[in-house]
């Protein structure tokens, strides 16, 4: 049976189900209940778990960016599609937290096929899968409209660079949690519901929880638990980490930072948000990408300043210091002539 034939099929049941709650009332309000939570396709993670209820997004006044279910078509718009334009939804249920997975691309078909299949062959059923195209002039539109019934919310249009595309696809967001994928990267098997059980059972406020992935093209893991030390050293990787949604209500990536921009927004936000570690491999990570081979050279030139700013001089000067002593030491043991 298709998709789109379950689409049609659903939506005829609704038709008798409402006929049939007008006439028995009384059983209006259980047989809701027991109907909310549709399943589309029990093959795919995005599929498997959706309602017709349109998502009310509370906003308190300390809010900045508001969320948007549709985005108004912007510069050359190409197309918008997905679950979302045909009314499913998807909402969090008691243990299972609603995960948005974003991936934004340009001119990527190839690999974003293995992506969008890492995503959808998920385990957990409760995923919020975004994508967001740069107005590709490949075949990456083609791609997406062949699995625009497992996307929910997907768009085509041009933007100005890869955190423009982020800072979009956050707006559309209604999940309880974010997680950026790369359009070459994928996701560990099982790797969402591992993440998930885990934060469940910490379910910690203010905070961003992350793992670890793996990199092919060194052979390694990258890589552990950061402190504030180390990640002033690297940063934490993007594919690794699990944003609550409620950071980008407050704050977007900053443009000026064409590369790093995620590594700049984790050094404000540990300055006041808890980092949780949790040992699941989440991703591998393609460590040949843009962001990997490319320097960010306004980020290299504002790093001191971001540091002193989030951190204060205190902290700048203990890093500067160790950093120095660091230097010295290696001096001193390196092999003499």
């Amino acid at each position: 049976m298709s998709l789109e034939f379950s689409i049609r099929k659903i939506a005829q049941t609704r038709l008798l189900a409402t006929f049939f709650f007008k006439a028995i009332p009384f059983r209006q309000k259980n047989i809701m209940n027991i109907a909310e939570i549709i399943c589309l396709d029990k093959k795919y993670s995005t599929t498997r778990s959706l309602v017709r209820q349109i998502p009310t997004m509370e906003s308190n006044s300390g809010d900045e960016f508001p969320t948007s279910l549709f985005m108004t078509p912007g510069e050359g718009r190409q197309g918008a599609g997905g679950l979302r334009t045909k009314g499913y939804f998807k909402r969090a249920r008691p243990q299972k937290p609603l995960i948005t997975v974003v991936t934004v691309v340009c001119n990527g078909e190839t690999h974003l096929e293995s992506a969008i299949l890492s995503v959808i062959n998920q385990t957990y059923d409760n995923i919020e899968y975004i994508i967001i195209d740069g107005a590709s002039k490949d075949g990456t539109l083609e791609l997406i409209r062949r699995y625009e019934l497992t996307i929910d919310y997907w768009l085509s249009e041009n933007d100005m660079g890869i955190y423009d595309a982020m800072n979009k696809a956050v707006t559309l967001a209604t999940g309880d949690f974010i997680y950026f994928l790369g359009a070459d990267d994928l996701l560990i098997a099982g790797a969402i519901s591992k993440m998930v059980e885990l934060i469940v059972e910490k379910m910690l406020s203010g905070t961003i929880y992350y793992g670890d992935v793996y990199m092919p093209g060194k052979h390694k893991l990258y890589d552990g638990e950061f402190t504030k030390y180390k990640l002033v050293k690297r940063n934490i990787c993007h594919q690794s980490i699990f944003y609550p949604r409620s950071v980008f209500l407050k704050t977007r990536y900053n443009l000026c930072y064409s590369v790093l921009a995620d590594y700049e927004l984790n050094l404000r936000l540990i300055a006041f948000m808890n980092f949780v570690y949790l040992p699941v491999l989440v991703a591998y990570y393609n460590d040949t990408g843009v962001s990997s081979s490319h320097i960010d050279s306004c980020f290299v030139r504002d790093r001191l300043k971001i540091i002193k700013d989030n951190f204060g001089k205190y902290f700048f000067y203990i890093c500067w210091f160790r950093r120095l002593l660091g230097s010295a030491k290696s001096r001193l043991m390196a092999p003499k002539r």
